[in-house]
C-alpha cells in the first residue's frame, strides 16, 4: 500500500519536534513505482533555491538561478492549491487536549483503539486523575476537562480496545502507566494498582469499553496511543516524559480503510482474547501479585 508507506515516512517528522511540518495530499495517476524511477522525486525550496534529491538519497542539484527557483515555486504553489491537508498535529499539552475534545466528543464515539497498556483513565482511583489534571493544566482548562471525562456514555457496548501483555505486566511490575494521559503520574503503590485493575475488571465490556489482551506478537512503542474515530479520522497519540505531548490527526479515506481493516484484523479470534477472557487473565495475574 503506497500511502502507508508514505504516512510512515510523514508520521515521525510530524510527531518530532519540527512544529512547521505539514503534509498535504493530492489525488492522480501516478503510480509510486513512476515516482520512484524519477531521477530526482524530491525536491527542498527555500526563497532563493531549490534542491533536487535523487530517490535514493545519494546525489542532488542545486538551483539558484531566479527564473528556475521562481518555476518550481509556481509548480509548488499549483500543488498547494489542489492538495488537501493530510493532518492536523498538536505540539502542546493544551492544544492537544483542545484537539482531542474538538474530535472525540464522548468515550463512546471511540471506533477502537490500540495501545500498550489498557486505558486507566476510568480505572485508577478518582483522586489520581484529579491531581494529574491539576498538575499538567491551566486552572482556566479543568472544568471543562472534568465535564469532558465526566459525561455519562451511551447505553451501548463499549468500543473494542486492544492492549498488550507486556503493557500489563509492566504496569503490574512498576506502577508506571505509560502510553496515555495518565502517563504523567508518578508510579502507582501496588494498593493503588490492584485497585486499579479490580476496577478495570468491573468495567470491562460494559459501555466504556471492551478491552481484549493481544494474542498477537508485534512490536509497538509504549509511548504510541492509536484512535479509530467516526469521520474518517486515525489519532496518534505520544506521550513523552517531561509532559511532552504530539497528536496527529489524520483524515484521508484510503488511510483510515486501512487501519480500519487493521483493528478488524486485530479482533479475529486468533489475535486477540475476549472480553471475559481478558478478565481472567488479568484476575490471574492480580493473585501472582498477590502471591509473590
Amino acid at each position: 500500500n503506497c500511502n502507508l508507506k508514505n504516512i510512515a515516512q510523514a508520521l515521525p517528522l510530524a510527531l518530532s519536534d519540527f512544529k512547521t511540518y505539514l503534509p498535504y495530499y493530492t489525488y492522480g495517476h501516478i503510480l509510486s513505482s513512476d515516482f520512484s524511477q524519477l531521477l530526482c522525486p524530491y525536491y527542498i525550496m527555500t526563497e532563493n533555491a531549490v534542491l533536487e534529491i535523487s530517490s535514493d538519497m545519494k546525489r542532488s542539484i542545486l538551483h539558484r538561478d531566479p527564473d528556475t527557483v521562481k518555476l518550481y515555486r509556481s509548480d509548488l504553489e499549483r500543488i498547494f492549491s489542489e492538495g488537501r491537508s493530510l493532518m492536523e498535529i498538536s505540539h502542546t499539552l493544551e492544544n492537544s487536549l483542545s484537539l482531542y475534545q474538538n474530535v472525540n466528543l464522548s468515550p463512546s464515539s471511540i471506533l477502537s483503539c490500540l495501545e500498550t497498556m489498557p486505558c486507566f483513565t476510568w480505572s485508577v482511583p478518582r483522586h489520581l486523575l484529579i491531581d494529574a489534571a491539576q498538575k499538567l493544566l491551566p486552572p482556566q482548562s479543568l472544568p471543562e476537562l472534568f465535564q469532558f471525562f465526566s459525561r455519562q456514555p451511551l447505553e451501548t457496548p463499549g468500543p473494542p480496545v486492544f492492549f498488550s501483555i507486556e503493557g500489563l505486566t509492566a504496569f503490574l511490575e512498576t506502577g508506571q502507566i505509560t502510553g496515555q494521559m495518565l502517563s504523567y503520574l508518578p508510579p502507582l503503590t501496588p494498593g493503588e494498582r490492584l485497585e486499579t485493575l479490580r476496577n478495570f475488571i468491573g468495567a470491562n465490556g460494559k459501555n466504556l469499553f471492551s478491552a481484549h489482551l493481544l494474542k498477537l506478537d508485534m512490536s509497538f512503542s509504549d509511548k504510541l496511543y492509536i484512535e479509530l474515530l467516526p469521520g474518517q479520522k486515525v489519532l496518534f497519540c505520544v506521550f513523552n516524559p517531561e509532559k511532552q505531548l504530539r497528536f496527529v490527526l489524520l483524515h484521508e479515506p484510503s488511510l483510515y480503510d486501512a487501519f480500519s481493516d487493521f483493528f478488524g484484523y486485530l479482533g479475529s479470534p486468533v489475535n486477540s482474547y475476549t472480553v471475559e477472557e481478558t478478565n481472567e487473565i488479568v484476575e490471574r495475574m492480580i493473585n501472582q501479585y498477590l502471591l509473590s
